[in-house]
């Protein structure tokens, strides 16, 4: 294994990902014209999305890229702007949230208009108007709580394209059609919920689901945890279970969506864990992800973490992401002249690994690029390349 001291020689060339931060909020009220001919004529909407300044209409904050967006639907007889808790603490964060109004009580309908809003975002982004050039239509998720959680698993069964999926305290299709379900997937919820109780709802969703191009969790919180409360519903004030659900939420969704490198932490790391509230946390890796702890900075130990199944996992390093070079056990995405062992061993407990690296304190090392990539057990095969993750020593 090289040391560190040998990347003092290697270019200085940064190569991280964009990071999170705290942004005001600014909101707007859309009426999106449906063109799949299919469910509303017209999706209405209220959008938060990362603001120059607070308030309704205020100018959105500049994004080179687009910032990443996530359409969340609705619980049954609800509208969007019931939502406002976590649109707020999820634009914060650097997300544009569009909380849909359409299909109050009709879930055919929602499902139909869950499906037509992808297209709507792309549009929106593409045509003149408020929004224009404002998202990163790569980076589109789908979110809901109650009917809306169930929704979303019947739109991801015929994906028009989103990345992932996160469901809060949701009602369940049917099993087949969870099954078809292939991006990453997550559900929160809690033991208090006695509206869509998790053992007949929550439970059976997760283990239909399908094997994920990433990982499947399901987050069981105790009686504290309830119907209403789990999606900022019900109370003004930011209860405790609130602020764990859109953290957890929002880590999903960084890690997924590519706007942080923390973001597992508070899905399956150290901090969901240490949730005293938590009774049980599910999950399947079909492929294996790596996160960091915090920044690589000088003279600072970092903790590296790999999700997997039971069984060996590792993290590869390199100085540059490579061509993608398949593999017997995937696609090696990094750099193969410079790539070693970082770390390698049997996965703990809780299915992950953990490796601590120590940046010396020299401040040549500032700027340099490092690439990472998972490798580990899955529910599919007892190893595989996984996710990769670009950082640069701060």
């Amino acid at each position: 294994m090289r040391n560190w001291a040998q990347l003092c020689l290697l270019p200085a060339l940064a190569a991280a990902l964009p990071s999170q931060g705290h942004h005001a909020v600014g909101k707007y009220d859309v009426a999106w014209t449906n063109t799949t001919g299919v469910g509303n004529a017209t999706l209405t909407a209220r959008v938060h999305y990362p603001a120059l300044i607070g308030g309704y209409q205020a100018p959105i904050a500049p994004s080179p890229a687009g910032w990443p967006v996530v359409v969340f639907l609705h619980g049954y007889s609800l509208v969007g702007q019931d939502y406002s808790a976590l649109g707020d603490a999820w634009a914060t964060a650097g997300f544009v949230v569009v909380l849909s109004d359409t299909a109050q009580w009709n879930y055919l309908e929602q499902e139909a208009d869950g499906w037509a809003l992808y297209d709507a975002v792309v549009s929106a982004n593409t045509q003149q108007g408020f929004f224009a050039g404002a998202f990163d239509t790569t980076r589109i998720a789908l979110a809901g709580h109650s009917m809306g959680g169930g929704s979303i698993g019947s739109v991801l069964a015929s994906n028009p394209g989103y990345a992932c999926g996160l469901a809060l305290a949701p009602v369940a299709p049917p099993a087949t059609t969870a099954a078809q379900v292939r991006v990453p997937f997550g559900i929160v919820v809690g033991t208090g919920d006695v509206i869509t109780p998790f053992f007949q709802f929550a439970q059976p969703y997760f283990e239909a689901l399908g094997s994920s191009n990433g990982l499947k969790f399901l987050y069981l919180m105790n009686d504290d945890c309830e119907h209403m409360n789990v999606a900022g519903l019900g109370t003004s004030q930011v209860t405790p279970v609130f602020e764990r659900s859109s953290e957890l939420g929002l880590g999903f969704l960084s890690h997924f969506m590519r706007l942080g490198i923390t973001g597992l932490d508070n899905v399956v790391g150290p901090p969901a864990l240490a949730e005293p509230r938590l009774i049980r946390l599910s999950q399947e890796v079909s492929v294996p992800q790596v996160w960091a702890a915090g920044p690589l900075q000088i003279g600072v130990t970092t903790r590296l973490s790999v999700i997997a199944e039971p069984g060996l996992a590792g993290i590869l390093a390199a100085f540059s992401l490579g061509p993608g070079i398949p593999t017997s056990i995937g696609v090696l995405n990094l750099d193969p002249l410079s790539a070693f062992t970082l770390a390698a061993m049997p996965v703990d407990s809780h299915n992950r690994l953990d490796a601590f690296v120590q940046i010396p304190n020299v401040p040549a090392l500032v700027g340099l690029p490092i690439a990472l990539q998972a490798v580990g057990a899955t529910a599919l095969s007892p190893l595989w390349l996984g996710s990769t993750l670009q950082l640069s020593v701060e």
